[in-house]
């Protein structure tokens, strides 16, 4: 999947776009979005520290972005605890409420 460049990521998310890129100098990126669609890359280890900052950025992304599919990659995951684990089933249920579909890769 490409990702967006910033002239993408404007068209795609106008309103928010500006606050977003200011909001994320600071953080790691975890999210790639291509059109109605947004892949979360899972970190190593997934704790409480990571879980916040992933739940921050997902959840600003699917409400701007009108993501419709989730897909989580867990490709390089090794650890997860409960905090983890609730910000996976989190954004289940909130893609759900937007009408869209997640699933695991």
């Amino acid at each position: 999947m490409k990702k967006y460049e910033r002239h993408q990521a404007e068209k795609l998310c106008p309103v928010s776009f500006h606050f977003m890129t200011e909001w994320r100098y600071d953080m790691n990126r975890y999210c790639e979005v291509s059109e109605d669609c947004m892949v979360i890359h899972i970190p190593r280890e997934l704790d409480h520290h990571e879980a916040g900052r992933l739940r921050q950025e997902a959840d600003l992304l699917i409400g701007a972005c009108h993501i419709r599919r989730l897909v989580f990659d867990f490709a390089k995951t090794e650890f997860m605890d409960s905090s983890g684990i609730g910000v996976i089933i989190g954004r289940c249920r909130n893609i759900g409420y937007y009408g869209g579909s997640a699933c695991a890769k």
